[in-house]
C-alpha cells in the first residue's frame, strides 16, 4: 500500500472523462443517453453517502466499490449490449471512488496544489486518449489499471461525527453554475466541433485556469468564484455572434471557467474536517447541476439568444447575491480583527537579524507553552489568528471553512481559559 494524492486524484479524473461522462466512444453501445445514465446514480449514491454514510465503514466500502468500478471498466467494451445495465451501476459504485480519490488529498501537505494537480494530469490524461489512436480495448484496460492507484491507496479518512456548518453556504452557486453551463455547453460543443479553430486548445485554458485559481482561491475565494462565474458571462455573450472566432472564444472561456470552479470548489469541499459529508454532498450537487443542465439543453436544442441572454442574467444575479452575502459574512469578521495595538511581527517572534535560523529563536514563553499545548493544526490556527488574520483571512490561508477556524480557537480558548483573543494574546504574553 502507499499514498500518492495527486496521482490518485488524477487516475480518477482521467477515468471519468475518458469513460462515464463520454469522452471515448464505444462501437456496439446503444445507450440512447449514457450521460444521463451515469449521473443520475452516480449523483444519488454521493448524496446519499455525504448525508447518512459513516467514516468507521467507508474504508472498506470504498475499496470494494472501487474494485467493483474496476472490473466493469476493463469488461465494459467487451459486452457493449451490457451498457444500459453496467453504466447506472458503474455511477453508484464509482461514487465512493470519488469521495475516496478526493479525501485522499488531504493525507498529503498542501491539498488543494495536489487536487490541481490531479486536474491537470487527468485532462492531459484525456487529450492524450482523445488524439492518440489506442484500441477501445486497450484504452479501457489502462483506464482500468489506473484505478489500481487509488485502490490500492492507504485512506485514512478521519472519525468525525459532527456535521459541516457551512457547507451550504456556496453549493447553490454552484448548482446554478453547472445548470446554465451545461444547458450552453450542450449549444457550445456541437459548434465548436464544426467551426472551431484551435480544437484541443481549450484545454491550455483549463490548465492555465487551475493554475492561476489556486494562487487566487489563497487570496480570496470568493474572488476565484466571481472570476469563474464572469467568465462563463463571457462565454455566453461570445457565443451570441455565430463565426469562428466567437464560436472559439466562448469555448475558450467556457473551458477557463470550469478551471476556475473547479479549483473553487475543490479548496471549498477540502476546508471541511468531516471529509465524508463535504465530498458527499459537494460531489452530489455538482453532479446534478451538469445533469440537470445536461437535460434540459437535449430539451431546448440549439441555445437561441433569448436563452443565452436569460443565462446571463441567472449568472449576474448569482454575482450580486454572493456579493452580498459575502457582506453579511465579513461584518462579523472585521470586529473580530486585529487589536489596534498589536503589531503581528511582535506577536510571532521579534525582528531577527537577516542569516538567522528560525529554531535559534526564543519565543515568548506562552508561545513555547502554546506550541507543547497544542496540536499541530491547533497551531497552525493559533499563529495565523494571533498574527492579525481574521477568521475569514485564516480560514482562506489554510484551507479551512471560517465555522472549523472558529472551532479550533475555542478549543484554544479553553485550553488557555481565556474568552477572547484579548485575554489570549494577554495571557500569552503575561506567562
Amino acid at each position: 500500500m502507499f499514498s500518492l494524492p495527486p496521482l490518485a486524484f488524477a487516475a480518477f479524473v482521467g477515468w471519468l472523462l475518458l469513460f462515464p461522462m463520454g469522452g471515448l466512444p464505444v462501437t456496439g453501445v446503444s445507450v440512447s443517453n449514457p450521460l444521463f445514465a451515469f449521473l443520475l446514480p452516480h449523483a444519488v449514491s454521493l448524496l446519499i453517502l455525504g448525508r447518512f454514510g459513516s467514516s468507521v465503514r467507508f474504508a472498506k466500502l470504498s475499496f470494494a466499490a472501487t474494485l467493483f468500478t474496476l472490473g466493469i471498466t476493463a469488461i465494459y467494451p467487451l459486452v457493449p449490449g451490457a451498457a444500459p445495465v453496467l453504466l447506472p451501476m458503474v455511477g453508484a459504485a464509482s461514487a465512493c471512488l470519488s469521495i475516496r480519490a478526493c479525501s485522499l488529498l488531504r493525507q498529503g501537505g498542501r491539498p488543494l496544489v495536489h487536487a490541481c494537480l490531479g486536474l491537470i494530469l487527468g485532462n492531459l490524461m484525456l487529450l492524450l486518449g482523445l488524439f492518440v489512436p489506442f484500441p477501445i480495448p486497450v484504452t479501457f484496460t489502462l483506464l482500468s489499471l489506473l484505478l489500481m492507484i487509488p485502490l490500492l491507496s492507504v485512506q485514512r479518512l478521519p472519525v468525525v461525527d459532527t456535521k459541516n456548518h457551512d457547507l451550504f453556504r456556496y453549493l447553490p452557486f454552484v448548482f446554478v453554475y453547472h445548470l446554465v453551463s451545461g444547458i450552453m455547453y450542450g449549444g457550445i460543443a456541437p459548434a465548436f466541433s464544426q467551426m472551431g479553430i484551435g480544437q484541443g486548445g481549450e484545454l491550455f485554458f483549463y490548465i492555465v485556469a487551475v493554475g492561476c485559481g489556486v494562487i487566487l482561491f489563497r487570496k480570496n475565494r470568493e474572488y476565484l468564484l466571481v472570476l469563474g462565474i464572469l467568465l462563463a458571462m463571457t462565454s455566453l455573450a461570445c457565443f451570441l455572434d455565430l463565426s469562428p472566432w466567437a464560436v472559439t472564444a466562448s469555448m475558450y472561456a467556457m473551458q477557463a471557467a470550469a478551471g476556475c470552479m473547479d479549483v473553487f470548489i475543490l479548496g471549498y469541499l477540502l476546508s471541511f474536517d468531516n471529509v465524508l459529508e463535504a465530498f458527499g454532498i459537494g460531489n452530489g450537487t455538482v453532479c446534478l447541476g451538469i445533469l440537470c443542465g445536461h437535460q434540459l439543453a437535449l430539451w431546448i436544442g440549439e441555445p437561441s439568444s433569448v436563452l443565452v441572454m436569460a443565462g446571463c442574467l441567472i449568472l449576474t444575479c448569482s454575482v450580486f447575491a454572493l456579493y452580498f452575502l459575502g457582506r453579511r459574512h465579513l461584518t462579523p469578521s472585521i470586529a473580530e480583527g486585529l487589536l489596534p495595538t498589536i503589531e503581528p511581527q511582535a506577536v510571532l517572534a521579534p525582528v531577527v537579524e537577516s542569516g538567522n535560523q528560525t529554531s535559534d529563536l526564543e519565543l515568548p514563553k506562552g508561545m513555547a507553552l502554546a506550541e507543547a499545548l497544542l496540536s499541530s493544526r491547533e497551531w497552525e490556527v493559533f499563529c495565523s489568528v494571533i498574527s492579525g488574520n481574521t477568521y475569514k483571512v485564516a480560514a482562506a490561508d489554510l484551507c479551512l471553512s471560517e465555522s472549523t477556524v472558529k472551532t479550533y480557537m475555542k478549543r484554544i480558548f479553553d485550553k488557555y481559559d481565556v474568552n477572547s483573543k484579548k485575554e489570549l494574546l494577554k495571557k500569552v504574553y503575561k506567562d
